[in-house]
């Protein structure tokens, strides 16, 4: 088993170096503590700027703090995955590619290399009104197994985390943004792992924004055979640790019943012209 923790931070609406300053002492508490990997919260770098800044300051705001990747936030995280021998998840933070913006989550190894980035697939209208794009790939990133890596609005949809596990993932790793719509949001995870007999790993956290706190969303570590392994809520920081299972999942249905689901799912789909 891997020693994984979830960093249940506050950040701060468009205070970049405070919240780099935040991920930067976690990291140094989980590396303390002997985790491996860390996995940081949505726009941990901007806080949810999409959910708490009015239409008028959103779009500038928007391209204000999108970056490259590479780029200041993922040479912050490289630095601090070397400095830690850790290998950090992180995101979505937003990424400017060309004239688009995307919400992106970047997997950081312990040299300092980006593994992989993940576009955001499934988009909130928030999101599209922003002048976010939708990711089309979906990735991994293997270590002692294969991790599917989702973000956010993606845990509304069935289909991003089943077609991640059907494919080989053994353990989901999400961010949940804070905003006021994700109240249930920890049955929704829970659901997603019992469904895919796959254990799921989720970073939510805390918005401040002007001083005060404007909400809160949980994080947690679940496994479906172990039930919750870890877990954190309310508006203080604080570090989940936990040592996740790695099994091999197993659908709790036959192939030929799920080849029957997605067939039909297709056909509904193309009907209404979705796909």
């Amino acid at each position: 088993m891997t020693l994984i923790a979830v960093a249940h931070l506050k950040t701060r609406i468009g205070a970049k170096r405070t919240n780099m300053e935040h991920v930067k002492r976690i990291i140094k508490e989980a590396k303390h503590k002997g985790a491996r990997i860390i996995v940081l919260p949505s726009m941990f770098n901007s806080g949810p700027i999409i959910d708490y800044l009015p239409q008028p300051r959103l779009k500038y705001a928007m391209r204000s703090q999108a970056e490259r990747i590479p780029g200041p936030t993922t040479e912050q995280l490289s630095t601090y995955a070397i400095d830690s021998s850790m290998y950090i998840v992180g995101g979505p933070i937003i990424e400017r590619a060309g004239p688009k913006l995307f919400l992106t989550t970047v997997i950081v190894g312990p040299d300092g290399s980006i593994l992989g980035k993940y576009r955001k697939i499934v988009l909130s209208t928030k999101d599209e009104e922003a002048g976010i794009s939708s990711g089309r790939e979906l990735i991994y990133f293997n270590l002692d197994r294969k991790y599917g890596i989702l973000a956010e609005d993606d845990l509304l949809t069935p289909e991003i985390p089943r077609s991640l596990s059907i494919t080989g993932a053994n353990t989901l790793i999400t961010s949940i943004r804070v905003k006021p719509e994700n109240r249930i949001i920890h049955y929704i995870l829970i659901t997603r792992a019992l469904e895919n007999n796959t254990p799921i790993i989720a970073a939510g956290g805390i918005a401040e924004n002007q001083g005060e706190i404007a909400g809160e969303v949980v994080s947690l570590i679940f496994d479906p055979k172990e039930g919750m392994l870890g877990y954190a809520e309310g508006d203080e920081e604080q570090l989940v640790l936990a040592d996740v299972p790695n099994t091999k999942p197993q659908q709790l249905i036959s192939s030929n019943s799920l080849k029957i689901a997605v067939t039909s799912l297709c056909k509904v789909a193309k009907s209404k012209d979705i796909i």
